[in-house]
């Protein structure tokens, strides 16, 4: 009688835990093995989906016309984030890479250089930021 008192109980803390649009596929299971297995097929489905989408989206990425290097940063330093919440780490030089086929036409002597330096993706950070403000200084001129 224990043991079902006690899977009942832990059948009840998993459904509590999960989130109520996932209750319906699993309310009818009764045995947690089943459950955690349901679960597990689901959120690795869509944890696919999310990384799929992800790298998509980071491999693609382009700087619009009017955004500066650190917002073009920002936003691949987001996509890199959301996909390691989601159990996928771009390596750095990936980054690096995604960063310097990214940025506008303005930008290609930099990067050529770059390129072929093998420079860190902070430090091609540091050297897009500089040549960034020293075009704007030469402008204001």
């Amino acid at each position: 009688m224990k043991y079902f008192q006690t899977k009942d109980q832990y059948l009840t803390m998993i459904l509590l835990a999960i989130d109520g649009s996932l209750i319906a596929p699993v309310i009818n299971i009764e045995e947690t093995s089943q459950v955690w297995d349901k679960l597990k097929d689901t959120y690795e489905s869509v944890s696919r989906a999310h990384i799929d989408a992800y790298i998509t989206k980071l491999q693609s990425i382009k700087m619009k016309s009017t955004e500066r290097i650190m917002d073009f940063v920002n936003l691949i330093k987001t996509l890199e984030k959301k996909l390691a919440a989601v159990g996928h780490i771009v390596e750095a030089d990936e980054t690096r890479r995604i960063l310097l086929r990214g940025v506008r036409e303005e930008f290609s002597i930099p990067v050529q250089v770059m390129r072929s330096s093998g420079l860190s993706f902070n430090k091609a950070v540091s050297d897009l930021i500089t040549f960034e403000t020293e075009a704007q200084i030469k402008e204001g001129m």
